[in-house]
């Protein structure tokens, strides 16, 4: 199924919790072993979105501003 959460990345602070009601600024498409491998260092987030393990629609530096924080 589908998972959606809202994870937000604010004065370098990182939250998440179930999906909320304002429209994202960033909306990353991918499937949760993927989005695993992504947040422990498995996959560096560049080599998910330029091999299409990953899709962003919207502003992608949010994702990689997270990910340098990971």
């Amino acid at each position: 199924g589908t998972h959606i959460s809202d994870i937000r990345l604010q004065d370098g602070v990182v939250s998440v919790k179930e999906c909320g009601d304002d429209y994202p600024s960033c909306i990353i498409h991918t499937d949760e072993r993927m989005a695993l491998d992504i947040v422990r260092g498995n996959v560096s987030p560049m080599s998910a979105l330029l091999f299409g393990k990953v899709r962003v629609d919207g502003d992608a530096q949010p994702l990689l501003r997270l990910c340098c924080m990971l």
